[in-house]
């Protein structure tokens, strides 16, 4: 009887081990999630923007230009889109006031709001659009990607213009929106360099 009831004592602090050490992974496990969740800022959503742009020429000298938007989604939450915001600017042939103050090194030729630590000429504006996306019709799932597409018809002459981009995601942050810019200059001219 004595050497039964050592067995069951052993049991029972084996039992108390084993119990002590799930509970000490299950700790360490939370800690671990709460690490990369919040502190490593993984319930946002990340997504990384490509610009492939293209041109045609229509029938009557306009410009087609043709803008693919691809989106990635390279975090661990569901990207929501909710707005994008498209401009086309013109660089080339040089607007006369733009080309005044490139002359004269004015600082008012950049763009000084809205812009964080950016610090770009602001180029005449040909063409601007806002689209909005109702709940569920934009969503990209993680390690997926999607594709956005629009047309521009320019006027004969352009040369060179800055794209910019900015898709909007569903908010996230209580204190401002979260989203994604890119921009792309591009020259129509052929064998022209475009910078990507």
């Amino acid at each position: 009887m004595g050497e039964g009831m050592c067995w069951q004592e052993i049991k029972d602090i084996s039992s108390a081990i084993q119990s002590f050490f799930v509970s000490g992974g299950v700790i360490v496990g939370g800690v671990w999630a709460y690490w990369l969740f919040y502190k490593q800022r993984q319930k946002y959503p990340r997504a990384n923007l490509f610009h492939e742009i293209s041109h045609k020429i229509l029938p009557n000298d306009k410009i087609l230009l043709q803008l693919q938007v691809k989106i990635e989604n390279v975090g661990n939450v569901m990207i929501s889109l909710t707005r994008c915001d498209i401009r086309v600017q013109k660089i080339v042939p040089l607007d006369d006031q733009v080309a005044q103050s490139i002359k004269g090194s004015d600082e008012s030729l950049y763009i000084g709001e809205n812009t964080r630590l950016d610090y770009e000429i602001h180029w005449p504006l040909i063409k601007d659009i806002v689209r909005e996306c109702k709940d569920g019709l934009c969503e990209i799932e993680p390690n997926e990607s999607d594709q956005f597409c629009y047309d521009f018809v320019l006027e004969p002459g352009i040369e060179r213009v800055s794209v910019y981009t900015y898709f909007i995601n569903k908010s996230v942050k209580k204190e401002n929106e979260l989203g994604w810019s890119l921009t792309t200059i591009y020259d129509f001219l052929p064998g022209g360099q475009n910078a990507k």
